[in-house]
């Protein structure tokens, strides 16, 4: 009789059984983590940086046009 190849066997055959260090870690799932923080470190910095251009290129643009923005203090407080 044939095997049938579902999802879930096939999620099966890709588990990885990995066999612990002597400090009770598994290399290979330090890494993983690791990979998985950085990347979330680079998606939320490349998150804010983005944001940061996108408003500066806003605020240039008005600029440009001629608008003019009053910046100070003194001019927010109705003086």
């Amino acid at each position: 009789m044939e095997e049938s190849c579902t999802a879930t066997s096939i999620a099966l055959e890709k588990y990885d059984v990995s066999v612990p260090q002597e400090e009770g870690e598994d290399e290979g799932r330090v890494m993983r983590m690791g990979k998985q923080l950085l990347r979330s470190l680079a998606l939320g910095f490349g998150c804010i940086v983005f944001a940061s251009l996108m408003y500066d290129l806003v605020i240039e643009s008005q600029l440009y046009k001629g608008y003019k923005f009053r910046i100070s203090m003194a001019s927010m407080s109705g003086n």
